[in-house]
């Protein structure tokens, strides 16, 4: 009896233990489309960029989303940095992809290319607004 309970217990645990990522597991878009704020007009010398998640999938969600903390909802960058009235404020649209900080495009990329890692976009105009 007590062989019999302790199996169903280590089984029950196994399965446990096996089903625990996909009660985790997030979906993520392929690919995002950044664009400004709602109800805000873009800039014409800006276009939208577009955003691969698998290229970044070796980075945690949490480098990017700094304000998950590995449960609930993961906000799209805009939810919080609406903000086009400077760009030095750091909770702003622009700050979000270009200040120098690792949690932001630019500051993770120019960071990576400085210790000589493959990175990607780090030029305003050729490499990630590309004129149409």
């Amino acid at each position: 009896m007590k062989k019999s309970v302790l199996v169903a217990i280590v089984s029950a645990l196994a399965v446990l233990a096996m089903s625990l990522p996909s009660l985790f597991a997030f979906e993520v878009p392929e690919e995002i489309i950044i664009t400004v704020p709602e109800g805000e007009e873009p800039l014409e010398k800006f276009p939208e960029v577009s955003f691969s998640h698998s290229a970044h999938a070796d980075i945690s969600c949490a480098q990017c989303h700094h304000m998950f903390e590995g449960c609930g909802e993961i906000m799209s960058c805009r939810d919080c940095h609406m903000s086009r009235d400077s760009r030095k404020d750091p909770s702003s649209f622009f700050a979000a992809w270009h200040a120098q900080s690792d949690i932001s495009c630019l500051g993770c990329h120019r960071g990576m290319k400085a210790e000589g890692k493959e990175t990607g976009p780090v030029a305003c105009m050729t490499e990630c607004h590309p004129q149409k």
